[in-house]
């Protein structure tokens, strides 16, 4: 999960999905862009900030636990 003043992204592990919110449209996270075509720039520019700071503190995603 990577989140800035105006933006939350969490990405599911292992899965092409996902959430994505607007916090300064939608403060209280009830609607979910991850899909919506017209928020792709910013679900790139969250995916990239996701990818740095994960790159940066070498956080490195846990072992998956189940077979899916």
């Amino acid at each position: 999960m990577v989140r800035t003043a105006s933006a939350k992204l969490v990405r599911y592990h292992g899965q092409d999905c996902g959430e994505l919110y607007d916090l300064v449209a939608d403060p209280a996270e009830s609607t979910n862009l991850w899909d919506v075509e017209e928020s792709a720039a910013l679900k790139r520019d969250m995916l990239v900030r996701l990818c740095d700071r994960m790159a940066w503190t070498v956080d490195p995603l846990p072992l998956r636990q189940s077979g899916f």
